[in-house]
């Protein structure tokens, strides 16, 4: 936010340490498979399965938990090892920026081998032997999935895979949205807690945390339209209630005290708001700021996908009022956007269905631009205000 290289530069060697625990520690790190490794929980929540060996929710790893590989976390170190090498490459270091790029390359390639099952991320791979009774463990579909993608871990073909898989899942019309947290859900009960039945919070429950990261991987992974739908359904579930729930219930019926095993949870929590957020700005809104106060942008805007000839966005941070933004408009033959900042912008222009070979001009002066699967790239420089328009026919 504010381009402050010292005090990153001074923050480093912890983040570092940090990571180089996780990757390294037995009780985090599965050096067989050299993969980050956890209890068996429900994806990433923070109590596992005891088989009934204690009364209620189990926090503490003892002599007897079941351990094994789950892919968010893996998706995670990935995604922290490329944005560190990132850091070190803003402060001049090179050597420790190539180490991690390595690291997280070499993760990647034992995750995607090892996880992947063809179709999505299998939720749990053991480490310890445990039957868990009355579920299909391998068909289990989970909330940190969308993620993967988000993140990097994924592969195009495994980005594919995925969304084609939830868009299977959501055709078949057992919740009124694919944002699940578990598909299909553990017995009523199993983890110690009654309140967690079947379609409840975290076993089963929909949430547009899992909605949000689903709408912004389908944006950015050529599955456009499927990404807004997911994000007009989060608007109509807002202006029904006034409200933004933490999960809500497979017929859409919305989280409560009453049907909540965590009483630090409030029933209206964010933290879905703010992923449906983050899938507006960078996957709709298509602004994704590579740098420092966007000073290197990636403009991706996705307007035809939801029926949207004229927008206005307007980007900035409040610590340092950098900004970036611009004004759209489209017609069937002509997009014009007048961009705002001081950027050097990558850009992505999605074009109407149908539209013709495309040109483009940047304040009246030709650019090279090439077209691909819908869209028109091209590179620009903005400085102030800067005219964009791109001829694309009928």
């Amino acid at each position: 936010a504010t381009g402050d290289l010292d005090w990153l530069k001074r923050r480093l060697p912890d983040l570092d340490r940090a990571l180089r625990y996780t990757a390294t520690h037995p009780m985090r790190w599965d050096a067989k498979h050299g993969l980050v490794k956890r209890p068996y929980t429900i994806d990433t929540w923070d109590f596992d399965y005891t088989a009934g060996r204690y009364p209620g929710l189990n926090f503490q790893i003892t002599d007897d938990t079941f351990w094994g590989l789950f892919h968010g976390d893996n998706s995670g170190a990935y995604e922290s090892a490329y944005l560190l090498a990132e850091l070190y490459d803003a402060v001049g270091e090179p050597d420790k920026s190539a180490e991690w790029r390595t690291w997280a390359d070499g993760l990647q390639a034992r995750a995607n081998a090892l996880l992947f099952n063809g179709a999505f991320y299998t939720h749990f791979h053991k480490l310890t032997p445990v039957t868990f009774p009355g579920v299909d463990e391998a068909a289990q579909l989970t909330l940190s999935t969308p993620m993967a993608l988000n993140r990097g871990l994924a592969t195009p073909e495994i980005a594919e895979a995925v969304l084609d898989e939830y868009a299977r899942r959501h055709a078949e019309g057992r919740a009124f949205a694919p944002w699940f947290s578990v598909d299909p859900p553990f017995p009523s009960g199993s983890f110690g807690d009654e309140k967690l039945v079947a379609g409840a919070y975290i076993n089963g429950g929909i949430f547009p945390l899992a909605g949000g990261e689903l709408a912004r991987a389908a944006l950015v992974n050529g599955r456009e339209r499927f990404g807004v739908e997911a994000l007009e359904t989060y608007r109509d579930l807002i202006l029904s209630t006034g409200e933004t729930y933490l999960w809500y219930f497979p017929d859409g019926t919305p989280s409560s005290v009453e049907t909540s095993t965590s009483p630090e949870a409030m029933p209206t929590d964010g933290w879905g708001a703010s992923a449906m957020l983050w899938a507006f700005v960078e996957g709709l809104c298509g602004i994704i700021d590579e740098g420092a106060g966007f000073e290197r942008v990636q403009l991706a805007p996705c307007w035809p996908s939801a029926g949207v000839r004229e927008a206005a966005v307007d980007l900035s941070y409040a610590a340092s009022g950098a900004g970036f933004g611009y004004t759209y408009t489209a017609s069937d033959a002509r997009t014009t956007l007048v961009l705002k900042g001081d950027a050097d912008v990558q850009a992505q222009i999605q074009l109407p269905e149908g539209a013709g070979p495309a040109t483009v001009s940047v304040n009246g002066e030709p650019v090279p631009a090439t077209k691909e699967q819908g869209y028109v790239q091209f590179d620009a420089h903005v400085a102030g205000e800067t005219t964009v328009e791109v001829q694309h026919g009928a």
